[in-house]
């Protein structure tokens, strides 16, 4: 987890769940952003520093050394890692306004797009078996989930509701979506099925 002090960069921290014990695992030197963990269980990746231009870090929890990974887009924000750890799914500001949803190998590479031009759409989150991502599109004053193929194929919408709705994450059965879903100024927690909108 992440906190910031007055003036100061964020640190990141590892807290053991069984113990409730917390050690500092990235000093604030620069300003940490969207940890995830790697596959393997021994690695965070993190966004370092500040404003539109980051880079990204591998950190080790053992040794507490960070590798930076070279070759990925500075400008990414709210990024996701696919569960095999392959690809990471990002959001990036279009320069006339709105968002635009990415996928670029997590080693570095050519990202590509996974929305189309017009749609603004970002905050992914991968299904348990990384074929699908769940993505926020603004939609004439609302928010919608709608769904796209890892590849980019198939974008497709989900909820239709009237209010907002922010994708979280997405349940072990691989199809209902964990979304905080606002209904006549209400936030609650809400869940709907990828397959058939229910």
């Amino acid at each position: 987890f992440l906190s910031w002090r007055p003036g100061s960069p964020s640190d990141l921290w590892l807290m053991n769940m069984q113990t409730q014990a917390s050690a500092l695992l990235a000093p604030g030197k620069d300003d940490q952003f969207f940890p995830t963990w790697m596959p393997d269980n021994r690695r965070v990746l993190t966004a370092i520093g500040r404003g539109p231009v980051r880079r990204m870090g591998r950190i080790d929890i053992d040794t507490r050394q960070t590798e930076e990974v070279k070759g990925l887009p500075s400008e990414m924000a709210n990024m996701a890692l696919s569960p095999d750890g392959r690809d990471l799914a990002y959001h990036v500001t279009n320069p006339g306004g709105g968002l635009a949803a990415w996928r670029v190998p997590a080693t570095g590479g050519a990202p590509s797009r996974l929305t189309p031009a017009g749609r603004s759409a970002g905050d992914p989150a991968w299904s348990p078996d990384g074929q699908l991502i769940a993505l926020e599109v603004d939609d004439e004053g609302t928010t919608q989930i709608w769904v796209v193929n890892r590849d980019g194929s198939n974008f497709r919408r989900v909820t239709s509701s009237v209010g907002q709705h922010w994708p979280h994450s997405w349940a072990p059965d691989n199809d209902r979506i964990v979304f905080a879903g606002e209904r006549k100024g209400v936030w609650n927690l809400w869940t709907v099925s990828a397959s058939t909108g229910q």
